[in-house]
């Protein structure tokens, strides 16, 4: 499937048009949980979220290893 990048999107008929982003529904999109992520900035997104995920880890294991060596006196 091929990878576009959505910026707005037109309604128009006879009278007028209206533009997502100009009334404001792109915004409101990005915010809600409709709005997903894709292509290139997808890939981006996971890893920084794995890597994210990995350093809380390391420091939950930090804070265990500290816990547990103030309890022994050490």
């Amino acid at each position: 499937m091929p990878y576009t990048r959505t910026k707005n999107h037109l309604i128009i008929n006879e009278e007028r048009y209206d533009s997502f982003v100009g009334i404001g529904i792109m915004d409101q999109f990005k915010k809600s949980s409709l709005f997903k992520i894709m292509g290139p900035e997808r890939k981006e997104l996971e890893e920084w979220k794995t890597e994210t995920e990995r350093k809380q880890a390391k420091k939950r294991k930090a804070k265990e290893i500290a816990k547990t060596n103030k309890v022994k006196g050490l």
